[in-house]
């Protein structure tokens, strides 16, 4: 095709034929998972530094895990923060989902380990944690993360708190706010959660706020501030038996420790840095199973971007304006209340407004 007439919409077309062009040359597809196992142990899994990639190819468990030295060492030595996440699109056939690994410094994100797992459970991700300690272990190294940043998965919780007792738990704001955004929808109240001005609006908007107290303090807000101008609604007060009972008190699955804390200058309680790297990476496919030989393409190119990565690491990554902005706000927010400007209940009434939950996904 003559590229002085190519328009935008042949573009795909043109990427889909060298797509298939490229199949042709990879070997025969697994037919099983026994298939997947033997494949993968037949391929070249060096990095273009020559490291080898492919550090557990493990039959009993399901498990594969993508790594190197290099990210290892990146992993124990250079990084405060740990980013653990999933994704179900754009995983290999055969396996259930890709975990990562993320490692964080100073603003950058830098993906170091990928998990392909064949579930979700609790020995599953025990079977995960085990490879990697070990694989640190055969190379003197300690994994022992300052903090380790998770969604609000039982099973990974559980696993991390038992395995990871000394790193602290900081959970995904991002995602707390859609939980609580789900169960508004369960119980029938997001017209009200919409309409910001009316009573039962404004009173569950607050909730949104919380995330930005200290631990400490999020039980007394809860019952002295919320829950004094609590509507009658029956509906209301099942929404905060649901928190109270899932997020706030002593004994809840996910305690005040695990998702609130002060705002700070580098404050950070997203998993957006892992999340946006899913979203790039499956962009890279044009189908929701990619053949494990395309997959394998994939994750080592961006290998290659991983190494640049880890040397630009000491340099602080830029603040995009929207984040700083909102950083900024808080803080203003919350040194008002330091001194006594504004109350407490007003400071996560505030707050809340600029971080309410997502409600067009």
């Amino acid at each position: 095709m003559d590229e002085n007439h190519l328009r935008t919409n042949d573009l795909k077309n043109v990427a889909l034929a060298i797509y298939r062009e490229r199949r042709k040359d990879y070997p025969t597809l697994p037919k099983d998972k026994a298939d997947i196992h033997e494949a993968v142990k037949e391929m070249k899994m060096e990095t273009n530094k020559f490291e080898n990639f492919l550090l557990i190819n493990d039959v009993e468990s399901g498990i594969i895990i993508f790594s190197c030295t290099a990210n290892l060492e990146c992993l124990c030595n250079d990084v405060p923060d740990v980013f653990v996440d999933g994704t179900f699109k754009c995983c290999p056939r055969y396996f259930f989902q890709m975990y990562t690994l993320h490692g964080c410094k100073d603003g950058n994100y830098v993906p170091l380990v990928y998990a392909l797992l064949p579930g979700k459970s609790e020995e599953c991700y025990t079977n995960m944690w085990n490879f990697i300690f070990q694989l640190c272990e055969q190379r003197n190294l300690v994994l022992k993360p300052q903090s380790i940043h998770i969604d609000f998965e039982q099973a990974m919780h559980n696993v991390i708190l038992r395995m990871l007792p000394g790193s602290k738990i900081d959970c995904c704001r991002f995602h707390l706010g859609q939980n609580w955004w789900r169960k508004i929808q369960d119980l029938g109240l997001s017209t009200e959660y919409k309409e910001k001005t009316c009573e039962i609006g404004k009173w569950l908007s607050s909730f949104f706020g919380l995330p930005y107290l200290s631990p400490d303090q999020i039980e007394d807000c809860f019952v002295d501030d919320i829950m004094t101008e609590s509507p009658t609604d029956s509906r209301c007060i099942k929404f905060a038996d649901y928190v109270l009972e899932t997020y706030i008190s002593p004994e809840s699955r996910y305690p005040p420790s695990f998702w609130a804390a002060t705002p700070t200058a580098n404050f950070k309680r997203t998993n957006n840095g892992p999340e946006s790297f899913h979203a790039h990476f499956n962009e890279q496919f044009y189908s929701k199973h990619p053949n494990m030989f395309i997959y394998v393409d994939v994750v080592k190119k961006i290998q290659a971007t991983t190494y640049i990565k880890i040397r630009s690491m000491d340099t602080p990554a830029a603040v995009r304006r929207w984040e700083k902005e909102k950083t900024d706000y808080l803080m203003e927010k919350h040194g008002m209340y330091l001194r006594g400007e504004i109350s407490r209940h007003d400071y996560i009434k505030t707050v809340a407004y600029k971080f309410c939950a997502r409600t067009d996904l």
